[in-house]
């Protein structure tokens, strides 16, 4: 037996011509050779520095073709001269631009460009595939669940150090009580006793590590029928058979999930699959596997939240003509909607929101000094030069307003495009009143009383 767990198995890595890779050619005992150690090898090695991932699927022999899943690889691979070659399978990698340092609040996620069937085009994408997809991704980045996984690798790692104690027990030396070296019955004696003791140890360490792995599976089970999801699709590619999918958290743990989403490095560690019988596992057949090369994963704002965008560079120079310094308030997809208080160079706003510009009723304290309350909108301003001669464009008042002027006057009708254009009565500081039809700050007719 410990000669037949000494024997070496060969396994490489090939690149797409078919040849061995640098660096990608191990000789493994087959005590050591299981599915953990050989993805690891994989990982760490420059090899297998792929971009669309290195995740084995399986072993396939260079003589006869035969494959051998990870489960089998210990006790069904040949020894030398035997050679195996890791089998990676890739569905294309996902790419994320998810972390807007700028913005703390509610939000979603949003999957654009999706395939709408797997790669083969025999299956469907369906929203529970979606679904499986995100939990299974989310819970397996869990603290809870990463530290459970860091025992169960102890634990496994506990027994194969007592299956090595075990494999050298009859050679192992023995003493003693006065510390010299004994052989004969006397070593046989001890040795024996050495070999009941690491036996007990192993039952025992192998009755924790399946412990470990069983309260895992609960957890994991328990966190995936726990986590409130939403998945919806919208906007269906018909050309080329593409859709995005749409989620967000809830729950009480929304918050939890949020932050593990936006902080989440690799959103590649599982494929996605469609139409498999058996899930997502670490032997996925390609035929279920989605190509998820083109497809992005982004973070739109949604809800209540807060965003302040920052003045400095990144060579903590001042950035003068940044027009949006910070807002509060709530936000429809990534957009500013509803209410909230604006910051901007101008000044102040509080008040209704649409298409992240103000409008509707709205409150705007001007830096200047000037106070506006009534309808605000929103408008193409095609002569940018207005923007500098009246500040009153960018914000743009539509409908009818009151504003309080710094210098003590007083207006009260109404506003078009940013401008006092319409039916108003204007009083200046020294009380001389204008009242009737004004065209860009300008009384065109109406009546005038002066102040004596």
């Amino acid at each position: 037996k410990r000669a037949y767990l000494r024997e070496i198995i060969c396994v490489q890595i090939l690149d797409k011509e078919g040849k061995a890779r640098t660096g990608g050619t191990w000789k493994i005992p087959r005590h050591r050779l299981n599915h953990t150690f050989l993805q690891d090898l994989v990982n760490r090695s420059p090899a297998a520095n792929d971009p669309e991932g290195s995740k084995i699927s399986y072993l396939q022999e260079s003589g006869d073709g035969s494959i051998i899943f990870p489960f089998q690889f210990q006790y069904t691979c040949k020894p030398l001269p035997a050679t195996y070659y890791v089998v990676i399978k890739k569905a294309g990698r996902l790419k994320q631009n998810i972390h807007d340092v700028n913005y703390k609040g509610d939000m979603k996620f949003v999957l654009e460009n999706m395939p709408c069937k797997t790669k083969n085009g025999e299956h469907s994408v369906m929203v529970n595939d979606v679904e499986k997809w995100i939990k299974i991704s989310m819970i397996d980045d869990d603290p809870a669940i990463q530290k459970q996984k860091r025992s169960v690798e102890q634990h496994r790692m506990s027994v194969e150090t007592v299956e090595g104690e075990l494999n050298n027990v009859y050679t192992y030396p023995v003493y003693n009580k006065k510390g010299e070296y004994v052989s004969g019955k006397e070593a046989d004696e001890g040795r024996e006793h050495r070999f009941n003791y690491l036996k007990s140890k192993k039952q025992d360490e192998q009755h924790k590590h399946a412990s470990a792995i069983r309260k895992l599976k609960e957890t994991k089970k328990q966190m995936f029928d726990q986590l409130c999801l939403s998945v919806t699709k919208k906007n269906f590619d018909s050309v080329n058979d593409r859709v995005t999918w749409v989620f967000s958290f809830g729950g009480a743990n929304k918050d939890h999930y949020d932050n593990l989403a936006i902080q989440k490095l690799d959103w590649n560690k599982f494929h996605m699959v469609a139409g498999s019988p058996e899930g997502i596992t670490d032997m996925i057949d390609e035929q279920y596997l989605v190509d998820m090369d083109a497809v992005v994963i982004d973070q739109v704002k949604d809800g209540y939240g807060t965003y302040h965008q920052l003045k400095e560079d990144d060579n903590q120079n001042l950035i003068s003509d940044m027009p949006i310094d910070y807002y509060h308030g709530t936000y429809k997809d990534g957009m500013r909607e509803g209410d909230g208080i604006l910051y901007t160079t101008m000044g102040i706003y509080s008040g209704q929101m649409k298409c992240d510009q103000p409008c509707g009723e709205g409150y705007m304290d001007y830096a200047n000094g000037d106070k506006l309350t009534g309808e605000f909108g929103f408008d193409n301003v095609k002569d940018e030069s207005m923007l500098d001669q009246n500040p009153y464009t960018r914000c743009l008042p539509n409908g009818k307003v009151k504003i309080s002027f710094a210098d003590g006057g007083y207006y009260e009708g109404e506003m078009k495009r940013g401008e006092i254009t319409g039916k108003g009565i204007y009083i200046n500081a020294t009380g001389d009143q204008y009242e009737g039809q004004f065209i860009r700050g300008d009384l065109s007719s109406g009546k005038k009383n002066l102040h004596e």
